[in-house]
């Protein structure tokens, strides 16, 4: 079975996700638990090095885009910034409201914001 562009563009995605998602895991678990860092100190570093590392990789392996920096970069924080939002509603809907457990809610807006946020950035961000 061969993937389309599209299948492969995905896969690149989910790996820079995961490699991101690793990233701020490690970075802020040694950085606060090891080098003693402060929890908010660790967690705004990390967390800004990781979308920034994202969007670099994303911009060149997984997408290929061909706008300029200025144009794709302003794209991807408007829609990281959009997805903390949408992230806050839906754990605040799923969890203090519909009383499901925080780490399902958390799971769920996982699998679901990737599949979203692909799709808008593969069309809108970085076409």
């Amino acid at each position: 079975m061969k993937l389309t562009p599209t299948q492969i563009s995905f896969l690149k995605y989910l790996i820079v996700g995961g490699g991101a998602l690793l990233i701020y895991i490690v970075g802020t678990s040694v950085s606060v638990e090891i080098l003693n860092w402060s929890v908010m100190l660790s967690n705004i570093g990390f967390y800004t090095g990781v979308t920034l590392f994202s969007y670099l990789c994303n911009y060149y392996w997984s997408f290929g885009a061909s706008g300029t920096h200025i144009e794709t970069l302003a794209k991807y924080v408007v829609l990281a910034g959009i997805g903390v939002g949408l992230n806050a509603l839906f754990v605040y809907v799923m969890t203090p409201v519909l009383n499901v457990p925080i780490y399902l809610s958390t799971v769920m807006f996982c699998v679901l914001w990737p599949v979203a946020s692909f799709l808008i950035q593969k069309k809108y961000v970085y076409n």
